[in-house]
């Protein structure tokens, strides 16, 4: 029974979210052609790859110059515990020390194809920066999996230094290649049978985001399996940001990754259009 009422609460959320989808219709920004392929591979694939240079973000230089630093920072930092051991991010209280990573993620640019993709508008929840370690745990984000926190999710993933085949790059099974969905189970939604995923989809078809620094990935993690591979050569130093609808089927996995209120003190002048992405109240 309680599966039955949670599959028609999330049913009626999306029907909720088509109705806003209409609703925004015309209203949306715009894109280049450029960034209209971005959407395009984002809503056919669940994935796409390009580069900061490629992009042309103004202040990427800086971006990568600030995300050393950041790193730098992190390397003092304890391990998690348990389970996520492998890993090392950056607290709230760290992260806002660096303003500028956060406010690259509020380019207007990425914005607005953050909205083109979602047809409404985002929340821009901030960037997760992360250390992962050649360390041979194959759990958590390393294993194929699917996000819960809305029907779609849109994460920009930013290589801070070059990843190769063996880096860990972000792998994801194109949406095009009918990936099946219901081998992730259980409350995290792993897949527990990688011999029955490579039996439905060959390893052929897996898309593994490999490249220089600068590489950057878009990707939305709640339609696509992906997984971060595990890292055999090298630390992997990525900047993840994320964007979700105004209205995301479980808020509580969509809280900011940052001091809101603090970065607006001190992040310089915002447009109205960026504050509403950061102030956002759900429902």
């Amino acid at each position: 029974m309680a599966g039955l009422i949670a599959k028609m609460i999330q049913s009626a959320h999306l029907a909720q979210h088509k109705v806003r989808r209409w609703q925004s219709r015309g209203r949306l920004s715009p894109l280049s052609a450029d960034d209209r392929m971005i959407v395009d591979q984002l809503s056919r694939d669940g994935g796409c790859s390009t580069t900061l240079t490629a992009l042309g973000i103004p202040d990427s230089d800086r971006l990568l110059e600030e995300g050393d630093r950041l790193m730098k920072a992190m390397e003092t930092l304890p391990k998690h515990a348990g389970t996520k051991s492998y890993v090392t991010s950056a607290p709230q209280d760290m992260i806002i020390d660096y303003p500028e990573i956060i406010r690259w993620g509020l380019d207007e640019r990425l914005l607005s194809i953050a909205e083109a993709y979602h047809g409404m508008p985002v929340a821009y929840r901030g960037v997760l920066a992360r250390l992962d370690f050649p360390d041979g745990q194959v759990q958590e984000t390393r294993i194929w999996h699917l996000d819960q926190e809305d029907d779609r999710i849109m994460k920009i993933i930013v290589y801070l230094d070059e990843v190769d085949e063996n880096g860990g790059p972000y792998e994801f099974i194109p949406a095009s290649a009918k990936p099946p969905l219901h081998l992730a189970t259980g409350s995290k939604l792993r897949v527990a049978d990688d011999a029955a995923l490579e039996a439905a989809v060959p390893p052929s078809k897996w898309r593994a985001i490999k490249g220089p620094r600068g590489t950057v990935a878009f990707s939305d993690t709640c339609t696509v399996l992906h997984r971060g591979r595990l890292p055999t050569n090298r630390v992997r130093k990525t900047l993840f940001y994320c964007y979700n609808s105004q209205w995301p089927f479980r808020p509580s996995y969509c809280m900011p990754m940052f001091p809101v209120e603090r970065f607006i003190e001190a992040g310089g002048n915002l447009s109205e259009r960026q504050r509403a992405a950061i102030r956002f109240q759900y429902m």
